[in-house]
């Protein structure tokens, strides 16, 4: 085969069938991509429709639910509510009897208990918990240690504290101690 075309007419021939073949993938990569969308306007209005259903029968279930709850439910929650509100206080006074017991079941020979401070409700690792004070008398160090170890050991109480200061006496040692109880 004889190439009758000079150097730079080659070059010039070439990088225009370069052009063209670019050209050609770019209209056909633009086509790919628009049948792409096209195909997919079908499953978009499909979805858009779905949706637009849902929406209407879930008002529909709403409106009915709705209607059900007459005014005699709405009277009977309230009179609920309020015997609920009545009994509240018996059910506190009962849980801080059961706080006092589990304290004076751990209390130790060489323990008096003086007082016993609740504090307002927190919430402690996720559940409510009522801060509770004691303070007391303790004939020495070692008792004093081994009620504090007892009240640490209790699962209902978290973050036992029993100042330093409180061990400076060797007997007749007057303490304060704070927890969490988890009741």
């Amino acid at each position: 085969m004889f190439n009758f075309l000079p150097l730079d007419v080659q070059k010039t021939v070439s990088n225009e069938y370069r052009l063209r073949v670019l050209s050609l993938c770019l209209i056909a990569l633009a086509v790919l991509v628009f049948l792409a969308g096209v195909s997919l306007i079908p499953a978009y209005v499909s979805s858009i429709n779905q949706a637009i259903l849902l929406e209407t029968q879930y008002r529909s279930v709403h409106e009915v639910a709705v209607q059900r709850v007459d005014d005699s439910v709405s009277k009977l929650l309230g009179v609920t509510k309020t015997k609920l509100d009545l009994a509240r206080p018996y059910l506190e006074t009962s849980m801080m009897s059961e706080m006092v017991s589990r304290v004076v079941s751990h209390q130790t020979t060489g323990i008096t208990l003086n007082a016993f401070r609740f504090g307002a409700d927190e919430f402690a690792e996720g559940v409510r918990a009522r801060k509770i004070t004691l303070s007391g008398r303790a004939a020495d160090r070692l008792s004093l240690l081994q009620f504090y170890q007892r009240l640490q050991a209790e699962k209902k109480f978290r973050s036992v504290v029993l100042p330093v200061p409180d061990f400076q006496k060797p007997t007749n040692i007057d303490f304060s101690i704070s927890f969490l109880s988890l009741m």
